[in-house]
């Protein structure tokens, strides 16, 4: 019993842990430090620990907002890759980030699946 309950007091931590760094990157974002923003979504996407469309989401904006559009694209594309993201979010923010690209096939694309969402 007392293994189960230092288990699960265990990922409640790491829970906490990963929540405590999404709201510094969000922070991050609303007082205009897009950069670092940027930096802490790639790097909390690099570990690979953590698959919430939040991290993706946040990394695109920052992205976008730094004129990196290539960077944001790179960052939808490896959302929509990663099986353990829905995409459902994904694909309304892949709108504006295929039409920065010059890409207008896949930015319809995106809002045609975008529709039954919105």
């Amino acid at each position: 019993m007392r293994v189960l309950y230092l288990s699960i007091s265990f990922w409640w931590a790491l829970i906490d842990v990963r929540s405590d760094a999404f709201e510094e990157a969000q922070r991050l974002w609303l007082s205009g430090e897009y950069h670092e923003c940027l930096d802490a979504c790639q790097k909390e996407l690099e570990s690979n620990e953590s698959f919430q469309e939040k991290w993706y989401l946040l990394g695109i904006d920052a992205a976008m907002a730094l004129g990196q559009y290539g960077t944001a694209n790179s960052i939808l594309e490896d959302g929509l890759e990663d099986r353990r993201v829905s995409g459902i979010k994904l694909f309304p923010a892949g709108h504006p980030v295929a039409l920065f690209n010059n890409q207008k096939d896949i930015a319809a694309e995106y809002l045609e699946k975008s529709v039954p969402y919105i």
